[in-house]
């Protein structure tokens, strides 16, 4: 697990079944300054999901892809899931069925230019959102400003 001194608010959990073929991105992963959790077991996944506060990347490496999304798909706080399995072209049909899902990677350092760039987004959409809040008035006492609203 890999941390950030400042949180960004997003975990990375990666979802690979014991049985999927590549298993080696967690090198890769640690690239990116950011928490991430490995699950192997479609439940714990499915639980973790459902507890997490923060948004989530979730990345599927592919086996149980089928079996996992339509149970979490609806959750809020999954942001963007990336697909890395070992054979492409037999997911191809979850962009059409998961919105959620942003692409189908077969190389590792294109997952992870995707994860990064996509964390920089996330980011700067908080940050303005941070930042709105912080400066927008929650009720407003129209007797004090009426005459702001007059001139």
């Amino acid at each position: 697990m890999s941390s950030n001194a400042e949180p960004m608010d997003i975990v990375l959990i990666i979802f690979q079944s014991t049985t999927d073929v590549d298993n080696n991105i967690q090198d890769d992963l640690e690239a990116i300054d950011n928490c991430y959790i490995f699950i192997d077991d479609i439940d714990a996944c499915i639980t973790k999901i459902e507890s997490t506060k923060e948004k989530i990347f979730l990345i599927i490496s592919g086996n149980k892809a089928y079996a996992l999304l339509p149970r979490i798909i609806h959750q809020s706080q999954l942001d963007l899931i990336f697909i890395y399995p070992a054979i492409p072209k037999d997911y191809e049909r979850l962009y059409e069925d998961f919105p959620k899902v942003l692409g189908i990677f077969d190389d590792s350092i294109e997952l992870i230019e995707a994860i990064k760039e996509n964390i920089k987004k996330v980011s700067r959409q908080m940050e303005v959102i941070s930042f709105y809040d912080k400066n927008q008035r929650s009720t407003r006492d129209l007797e004090e400003q009426s005459t702001e609203f007059l001139w």
